[in-house]
C-alpha cells in the first residue's frame, strides 16, 4: 500500500474528516492521497500561514485534532507563524508536510540547501511543537504520525510537525510491515503526587475566606471540566472570573460571574482580583497581559493558588505564587470538591459587592449608545450581543476587535467565542473564520476584524468565496492600525510611524473588495437603527462583508497605562487602577480588603 494513503487512511478511522492545505510538488503524492480519499474532505487556503490558523480554529470548535498540509521549503516556513499560535495557546495540531527526496535532502552535510525549495523544516519547528520529525523510513511512516497524534493531544495539549519525503510519500509498504505505535512508549505525564493534601490546603483557605475567587483558563475545557466548575461555584457560592480563551464558558449574566480581568480587561474584574483574600487560578497560564506588569501586586490582598497543567508556568518569574499546583484541571476540582464535603462558605456579601462591581463599571457607556456617529465600536458588540444565537461561533482579530470584543461581548452559553490571544498574529481572524466555519458544519461564523489586520490574509475572502462559507465579516475601519497609533501617542506624543494614511500606510475600498470577491458588502456609517441592519447582515444567506465606520481616534478603555508623571517620566500604575483614572478617593474606596484591613 502507498504510504501516503496509508496515512490518509489512518487520519480517517481516528476522525479526521477535513484537512487545510496549499498543495505543492514536495507534497504531491500526499495532495494526490487526499484527493482520492472519501472519508477526508479538503480546503485549499490560498497561504501556508492561513492554513495553519484555519486548523487551529477548527480544531477549537471541533473539540478534537486539525491537521494541516503543505509541501516543502517556504509552504513550511510560511505555516510556522499558525504553527506558534496554536503552541502558545494549546492548541492540538498535526502538520504533515511535504519533503524533497530523501537523497536530496541536506542531512548532516553542512550545505544550506541540495534539493529544490529544500530546507530542514523539522529544525526550525522543534522549539514551538511538542515533536517534530522527518521520516526515512517507508515502514516508520505510520508510526510516527500516530505517535505525533498522540502526543499533540496527551498532557497540554499543542502542535506536532511530521515532515515526509516525496519518495516516501509514494513508496508502497505491505500492510502487514508498517510499525504502529503503542502509547505506553510514552510515559504519562506526571503531576503531584500530594494532590489531595494541596486540595485539602485550599479547602481549608476557602472555609476560612470572606473573599474567595475563582479565575479559570481554557484548561478547564481542555480537561472536560466546564460543568463539573460550574456545580463547584454555585454549590459553594464562590464569584469568578475568566481568562480570555474562557470567555465563553459561562453565560454574561451568571450571578457569580465577575467578569474579565487584564490590562485590557474590565475594572469590576479587576477590582475582584485585587480584593480576594483567596485568589485560585485554575487551567490559565496567567499570562501578563492577565495579570499586568507586577508580579507582588495582582491579587496582593490574597493567598495565591495556581493550578496548572505544565510545571514551567509555575515557576516563571512574572507570577508570586504562594501554593503551586502541577495537577489537570478537572482532576484538581474534582479533589477540591471531595475536600470541602458540603461546607458552608459565608460568600453572600462578597457575591453582591462583585455584582455592584460589575455593574457599576460597564465597559459599555451611556454616551456610546447616544452616538450618532461614526459607529462606536463598543456600541456595535453590545448590539451584536443581543442578536447573535446561543450556538454562534464568534472569532476576531487583533487589536480593538480582539481587546474591545473580549470586553463588550456577552456571551450567551452554548456560544464560541475565542481569539488566539497569545501570539496575536494580526491577520488571524479571517482564516480563523474559514477553519471555524468547516467545524460548525458550515452553519455561520462571525469575524470581527480591523481594516488593518485584514490586510495580512485578505486573500482568504477568496476562500469563503470557493466554498460560499456564510462568513459574517464586519470590518472595522478607523483609517489604520489604531491599537498601534495609540501606543505611539503615549510614548511618542504624535511622533507617529505606520499607522494611517499620513504616516506611510493606506487600505483599499471594502465595497470593491467585495465587489472583487463576489461577496455582498455594505458599508455602516450611522448607528441609526444598527440592531435592525447587524441583524439583516447575519441573518442573509452566504458570507458578508460589513464595514463600520469608526472614530479613527476612539479610545480603548479602560485598560492599563503607565502613568505620565510632571516630570515626564512614567511609572507603572497598580492592577486595579485603570486609564480613565478614577478619583483617588473613588478608587481607595473600592479597595475593601485594605479598607477592612485598616478597620481591623
Amino acid at each position: 500500500m502507498r504510504v501516503a494513503d496509508k496515512i490518509m487512511d489512518y487520519l480517517a478511522d481516528i476522525g479526521v474528516t477535513d484537512i487545510f492545505l496549499v498543495p505543492g510538488g514536495g507534497a504531491i503524492f500526499l495532495n494526490d492521497a487526499l484527493a482520492r480519499s472519501e472519508r477526508i474532505r479538503y480546503y485549499c487556503c490560498h497561504h501556508e500561514q492561513a492554513v495553519a490558523m484555519s486548523t487551529e480554529a477548527y480544531a477549537r470548535v471541533k473539540g478534537s485534532i486539525g491537521v494541516s498540509m503543505v509541501t516543502t521549503g517556504p509552504g513550511g516556513t510560511n505555516a510556522v507563524t499558525g504553527v506558534v499560535g496554536s503552541w502558545v495557546d494549546a492548541v492540538p495540531h498535526l502538520v504533515i508536510s511535504g519533503q524533497v527526496y530523501l537523497r536530496q535532502t541536506i542531512g548532516d552535510s553542512g550545505v544550506r540547501q541540495m534539493g529544490s525549495q529544500e530546507i530542514n523544516i523539522v529544525d526550525i519547528v522543534r522549539p514551538v511543537t511538542k515533536y517534530a520529525v522527518m521520516i526515512q523510513e517507508a515502514g516508520q511512516a505510520l508510526y510516527e504520525v500516530q505517535k505525533a497524534v498522540h502526543i499533540a493531544n496527551s498532557g497540554k495539549p499543542g502542535p506536532v510537525w511530521v515532515d515526509i519525503p516525496a519518495d516516501i510519500q509514494n513508496a508502497r509498504v505491505e500492510e502487514g510491515e508498517f510499525k504502529t505505535f503503542d502509547p505506553e512508549e510514552v510515559p504519562p505525564p506526571v503531576y503531584d503526587r500530594d494532590l489531595k493534601e494541596k486540595a485539602a490546603r485550599v479547602a481549608v483557605l476557602l472555609k476560612r475566606s470572606r473573599r474567595p475567587l475563582l479565575h479559570i483558563g481554557r484548561g478547564v475545557e481542555m480537561a472536560g471540566a466546564a460543568d463539573d466548575f460550574l456545580r463547584l461555584v454555585e454549590r459553594y457560592r464562590i464569584p469568578f472570573v475568566t481568562a480570555r480563551n474562557a470567555n465563553h464558558l459561562v453565560d454574561w449574566d451568571h450571578e457569580l460571574y465577575a467578569g474579565r480581568p487584564g490590562t485590557f480587561g474590565q475594572r469590576g474584574a479587576n477590582f475582584a482580583v485585587q480584593n480576594a483574600d483567596v485568589y485560585i487560578a485554575v487551567g490559565t497560564r496567567l499570562s501578563l497581559p492577565q495579570t499586568g506588569y507586577d508580579a507582588k501586586d495582582y491579587a496582593r490582598n490574597a493567598t495565591r493558588v495556581m493550578v496548572e497543567i505544565d510545571r514551567p508556568e509555575l515557576e516563571k518569574k512574572t507570577l508570586a505564587i504562594d501554593i503551586k499546583i502541577h495537577a489537570d484541571a478537572g482532576d484538581f476540582l474534582a479533589a477540591l470538591s471531595r475536600q470541602l464535603g458540603g461546607a458552608s462558605l459565608d460568600t453572600a456579601g462578597w457575591v453582591k459587592q462583585c455584582q455592584e462591581w460589575k455593574k457599576k463599571y460597564p465597559v459599555v457607556l451611556p454616551e456610546y449608545r447616544k452616538q450618532k456617529e461614526p459607529v462606536n465600536s463598543y456600541y456595535f458588540i453590545d448590539v451584536l450581543s443581543d442578536i447573535l444565537r446561543k450556538d454562534d461561533v464568534i472569532v476576531t482579530d487583533m487589536g480593538l476587535s480582539f481587546q474591545g470584543t473580549h470586553q463588550a461581548f456577552r456571551v450567551k452559553k452554548g456560544q464560541k467565542f475565542f481569539t488566539n490571544s497569545g501570539f496575536s498574529s494580526m491577520g488571524w481572524g479571517l482564516p480563523a473564520a474559514v477553519g471555524a466555519c468547516v467545524a460548525h458544519d458550515r452553519r455561520r461564523v462571525i469575524c470581527i476584524a480591523g481594516d488593518g489586520g485584514l490586510q495580512m490574509t485578505i486573500q482568504e475572502l477568496a476562500t469563503v468565496m470557493h466554498h460560499k462559507l456564510p462568513v459574517k465579516l464586519f470590518v472595522y475601519n478607523n483609517g489604520g492600525y489604531l491599537t498601534m497609533k495609540q501606543s505611539q501617542q503615549i510614548a511618542f506624543g504624535e511622533r507617529l510611524i505606520g499607522c494611517n494614511r499620513e504616516t506611510g500606510i493606506s487600505f483599499p475600498d471594502m465595497m470593491k473588495i467585495g465587489e472583487a470577491y463576489r461577496i455582498p458588502a455594505v458599508r455602516i456609517s450611522r448607528q441609526e437603527n444598527l440592531k435592525e441592519v447587524v441583524r439583516r447582515i447575519v441573518d442573509a444567506d452566504g458570507p458578508a462583508i460589513a464595514e463600520l465606520m469608526l472614530d479613527p481616534d476612539q479610545p480603548q478603555i479602560p485598560k492599563a497605562i503607565p502613568l505620565k508623571l510632571p516630570d515626564g517620566t512614567t511609572r507603572q500604575t497598580r492592577f486595579e487602577d485603570m486609564y480613565p483614572f478614577l478619583d483617588r478617593d473613588e478608587l481607595k474606596a473600592n479597595m475593601i480588603a485594605e479598607r477592612d484591613r485598616r478597620e481591623e
